[in-house]
């Protein structure tokens, strides 16, 4: 069984020969350029890299037999924020949001992307995920207006926010326009990402999702759906999102990353309640086991996610978020071996 059929049942919740497993397979989960360097003196890799995989040593991917692959735009574009501090529309009217400069479709933000698309379609029998091109509706509130601000906004000037997250999601479909027909039907899944939550609840109320971004959210999964026919589509959101989960099925979306299963009510035990719907991505956690736990609290980890996510299908074992360069790669070794080790269906130890 290769990689892509693997993925493929594990998502249409059956199960495979054994749980898929990414690292590197997305643009959120992943590992900075000196992590994978540390990693492979670890496992002691040699060569060069192979240029047809620019976005992750995919000698790395190949040791450990990891599902995913990833293609992404060449730059993504400037929505004309540097800090979340200086939310440059913080002071902004209705009237100023047309004069904004929102960021337009390039075509230099895409080049060679239909051919890294390609190729790891037609040449690789891996599983392939694009990435979002756009910003997340809520999120770019955040950056744009402030995170106090956006919340206010949708409690005491909702106008405002509804013309400003339909000015983000026509931003979204536009640069979707020039990004997604090139990944096209080569796209196995494509991620979206908005972080809705803390780590306690969701930014706001269930009903002010439904309300001011969740329309808007199911226009762009749509969008996105023309253009990949073929792709499920996962979304990430940090924190505690179980609150929302329901809603974000409701529109389209069948997988859930990063997992963070250290977040109020993201146990793995009570995402499993949402498997008929949903598939999940991640749940390896990243603020304490990866960093700082032992080899044994690291494999007993993923042992026990295994346990309570794979049965079934509908889960793919993977880092809860991109590894900072604090991470032991012994630790990732360690991770990804124990997947190996314990995933094989069926779980019968």
């Amino acid at each position: 069984m290769n990689s892509r059929e693997r993925v493929r049942i594990a998502l249409s919740h059956h199960e495979p020969d054994r749980v898929p497993v990414d690292f590197g397979g997305t643009f959120l989960t992943s590992a900075p350029e000196s992590l994978q360097r540390a990693i492979a003196e670890v496992l002691g890799l040699r060569g060069e890299r192979d240029p047809r995989f620019p976005d992750f040593d995919h000698r790395i991917q190949d040791y450990f037999d990891c599902d995913l692959r990833s293609v992404t735009p060449v730059r993504f574009p400037n929505w004309g924020y540097r800090e979340v501090h200086e939310a440059p529309l913080r002071h902004a009217a209705i009237e100023d949001l047309d004069r904004y400069c929102w960021p337009e479709p390039k075509d230099e933000l895409v080049l060679g992307v239909r051919e890294r698309a390609q190729f790891l379609h037609e040449r690789t029998a891996r599983f392939v995920c694009a990435s979002q091109i756009g910003e997340g509706i809520f999120e770019t509130g955040c950056y744009l207006r402030g995170y106090d601000q956006i919340l206010l906004d949708m409690a005491l000037d909702p106008a405002f926010v509804h013309a400003f997250n339909r000015k983000v999601l026509e931003t979204d479909i536009r640069l979707g326009d020039l990004y997604f027909p090139e990944v096209g039907d080569c796209a196995d899944m494509v991620l979206v990402g908005d972080d809705l939550a803390t780590q306690h609840a969701p930014y706001m109320s269930p009903a002010h999702f439904r309300e001011f971004v969740k329309p808007y959210f199911r226009e762009y999964i749509a969008a996105i759906k023309r253009h990949c026919p073929r792709a499920v589509v996962a979304h990430h959101c940090c924190g505690s999102s179980f609150r929302l989960l329901d809603d974000l099925t409701d529109i389209g979306i069948e997988v859930i990353n990063p997992v963070q299963t250290t977040a109020a009510e993201m146990s793995p035990g009570n995402l499993a309640t949402k498997k008929h719907r949903l598939s999940f991505l991640g749940g390896v956690d990243l603020q304490h086991v990866l960093p700082y736990g032992t080899a044994q609290e690291v494999e007993d980890f993923v042992k026990d996610l295994i346990r309570d996510l794979a049965p079934g299908g509908g889960y793919i074992l993977a880092a809860c978020h991109t590894l900072p360069e604090d991470v032991k790669p012994e630790n990732i070794a360690v991770m990804l071996e124990a997947a190996r080790r314990w995933g094989g269906y069926p779980l019968g130890w």
